[in-house]
Protein backbone atom coordinates (compact mmCIF):
# COMPACT_ATOMS: atom_id res chain seq x y z
CA UNK A 1 0.00 0.00 0.00
CA UNK A 2 1.43 3.36 -1.03
CA UNK A 3 0.81 6.98 -0.12
CA UNK A 4 1.60 10.12 -2.08
CA UNK A 5 3.21 13.15 -0.47
CA UNK A 6 2.69 16.42 -2.35
CA UNK A 7 4.77 19.58 -1.91
CA UNK A 8 4.87 22.95 -3.61
CA UNK A 9 8.08 24.60 -4.75
CA UNK A 10 6.85 28.09 -3.79
CA UNK A 11 5.30 29.31 -0.53
CA UNK A 12 4.63 32.83 -1.86
CA UNK A 13 1.45 32.02 -3.78
CA UNK A 14 -1.64 33.28 -1.89
CA UNK A 15 -4.12 30.61 -3.04
CA UNK A 16 -2.46 27.67 -1.24
CA UNK A 17 -2.46 29.75 1.95
CA UNK A 18 -6.24 30.05 1.57
CA UNK A 19 -6.76 26.42 0.57
CA UNK A 20 -4.35 24.53 2.82
CA UNK A 21 -3.41 26.87 5.66
CA UNK A 22 -6.87 27.71 7.02
CA UNK A 23 -7.03 31.12 5.32
CA UNK A 24 -3.55 32.20 6.49
CA UNK A 25 -4.09 30.94 10.07
CA UNK A 26 -1.80 27.94 9.51
CA UNK A 27 1.85 27.39 8.70
CA UNK A 28 3.97 26.36 5.76
CA UNK A 29 6.81 23.90 6.25
CA UNK A 30 9.86 24.16 3.98
CA UNK A 31 11.94 21.07 3.33
CA UNK A 32 15.21 20.06 1.77
CA UNK A 33 14.41 16.96 -0.26
CA UNK A 34 16.41 14.41 -2.21
CA UNK A 35 15.54 15.46 -5.76
CA UNK A 36 15.81 12.00 -7.29
CA UNK A 37 12.74 10.76 -5.42
CA UNK A 38 10.47 13.70 -6.38
CA UNK A 39 8.68 14.22 -9.69
CA UNK A 40 7.04 17.37 -11.04
CA UNK A 41 3.30 17.31 -11.59
CA UNK A 42 2.19 17.81 -15.19
CA UNK A 43 -0.73 20.20 -15.52
CA UNK A 44 -3.12 19.28 -18.33
CA UNK A 45 -6.31 20.67 -19.85
CA UNK A 46 -8.04 17.35 -20.48
CA UNK A 47 -8.24 14.00 -18.75
CA UNK A 48 -6.25 11.23 -20.37
CA UNK A 49 -8.13 8.56 -22.21
CA UNK A 50 -6.94 5.48 -20.36
CA UNK A 51 -8.41 2.05 -21.00
CA UNK A 52 -9.76 0.82 -17.67
CA UNK A 53 -8.52 -2.70 -18.25
CA UNK A 54 -5.07 -1.67 -19.47
CA UNK A 55 -2.20 -3.20 -17.51
CA UNK A 56 -0.84 -0.79 -14.92
CA UNK A 57 2.74 -0.25 -16.07
CA UNK A 58 5.19 2.03 -14.24
CA UNK A 59 4.80 4.65 -16.99
CA UNK A 60 1.00 4.58 -16.77
CA UNK A 61 1.10 4.77 -12.96
CA UNK A 62 3.45 7.79 -13.16
CA UNK A 63 1.17 9.42 -15.71
CA UNK A 64 -1.91 8.95 -13.50
CA UNK A 65 -0.17 10.04 -10.29
CA UNK A 66 1.51 13.07 -11.86
CA UNK A 67 -1.37 14.53 -13.90
CA UNK A 68 -3.47 17.36 -12.51
CA UNK A 69 -5.91 19.88 -14.01
CA UNK A 70 -4.20 22.96 -15.47
CA UNK A 71 -6.09 25.37 -13.16
CA UNK A 72 -3.91 24.10 -10.27
CA UNK A 73 -0.67 25.03 -12.04
CA UNK A 74 0.07 27.86 -9.58
CA UNK A 75 0.86 25.20 -6.96
CA UNK A 76 4.08 24.15 -8.73
CA UNK A 77 3.64 20.76 -7.15
CA UNK A 78 6.05 17.87 -6.77
CA UNK A 79 5.09 14.38 -5.59
CA UNK A 80 6.77 11.31 -4.18
CA UNK A 81 5.51 7.90 -3.17
CA UNK A 82 5.96 6.37 0.28
CA UNK A 83 5.42 2.75 1.24
CA UNK A 84 2.77 2.95 3.96
CA UNK A 85 3.60 -0.56 5.16
CA UNK A 86 6.83 0.90 6.57
CA UNK A 87 4.80 3.31 8.74
CA UNK A 88 2.17 3.07 11.44
CA UNK A 89 -1.04 5.09 11.19
CA UNK A 90 -1.70 7.75 13.80
CA UNK A 91 -3.81 6.05 16.51
CA UNK A 92 -6.17 9.04 16.79
CA UNK A 93 -6.99 9.90 13.17
CA UNK A 94 -5.58 7.00 11.13
CA UNK A 95 -3.41 9.30 8.96
CA UNK A 96 0.09 8.29 7.99
CA UNK A 97 3.11 10.51 8.61
CA UNK A 98 6.70 10.11 7.51
CA UNK A 99 9.57 11.05 9.76
CA UNK A 100 12.30 13.45 8.76
CA UNK A 101 15.30 11.79 7.14
CA UNK A 102 17.89 12.35 4.42
CA UNK A 103 14.94 12.11 2.00
CA UNK A 104 13.03 14.99 3.63
CA UNK A 105 14.57 17.44 6.12
CA UNK A 106 12.73 20.33 7.79
CA UNK A 107 14.53 23.62 6.95
CA UNK A 108 12.00 26.39 7.53
CA UNK A 109 8.66 27.18 9.11
CA UNK A 110 6.64 30.07 7.69
CA UNK A 111 3.85 31.16 10.04
CA UNK A 112 0.74 32.56 8.35
CA UNK A 113 -0.05 36.22 9.00
CA UNK A 114 -3.25 35.29 10.89
CA UNK A 115 -1.63 32.43 12.81
CA UNK A 116 -1.62 32.99 16.58
CA UNK A 117 1.59 31.01 17.18
CA UNK A 118 4.23 33.19 18.81
CA UNK A 119 7.92 33.15 18.01
CA UNK A 120 8.63 31.73 21.50
CA UNK A 121 6.05 28.95 21.10
CA UNK A 122 7.43 27.91 17.73
CA UNK A 123 10.98 27.86 19.09
CA UNK A 124 9.76 25.73 22.01
CA UNK A 125 8.05 23.23 19.70
CA UNK A 126 11.11 22.98 17.45
CA UNK A 127 13.27 22.34 20.52
CA UNK A 128 16.88 21.53 19.69
CA UNK A 129 16.08 21.82 15.95
CA UNK A 130 15.23 25.54 16.33
CA UNK A 131 18.82 26.55 15.55
CA UNK A 132 18.82 24.76 12.17
CA UNK A 133 15.24 25.61 11.09
CA UNK A 134 14.61 29.11 9.70
CA UNK A 135 11.51 30.71 11.23
CA UNK A 136 9.51 33.41 9.42
CA UNK A 137 6.21 35.22 9.69
CA UNK A 138 4.32 35.76 6.43
CA UNK A 139 2.13 38.65 5.32
CA UNK A 140 0.39 39.74 2.10
CA UNK A 141 2.63 41.89 -0.10
CA UNK A 142 1.71 45.57 -0.37
CA UNK A 143 1.93 45.95 -4.17
CA UNK A 144 1.46 42.42 -5.55
CA UNK A 145 -0.71 39.41 -4.85
CA UNK A 146 2.19 37.45 -3.34
CA UNK A 147 2.72 36.36 0.24
CA UNK A 148 6.06 37.64 1.54
CA UNK A 149 8.14 37.54 4.71
CA UNK A 150 7.15 39.98 7.45
CA UNK A 151 10.43 41.80 8.11
CA UNK A 152 9.09 43.99 10.93
CA UNK A 153 10.06 41.85 13.93
CA UNK A 154 7.64 43.73 16.19
CA UNK A 155 4.76 42.35 14.11
CA UNK A 156 5.51 38.83 15.37
CA UNK A 157 5.83 38.59 19.12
Amino acid sequence: MNGILCLSSNWCEPLPWGHYADKHRGMCLGFDVSEESWKAVKYVSERSKVAYLAPLTDDLADHLVLSKFKAWEYEREYRTIFDLQEMSPDPVNGHYFTGFSDRITLREVIVGHKCPVTRARLKSVLGEDAASVEQKKARPAFRTFEVVEQRQKRMWK
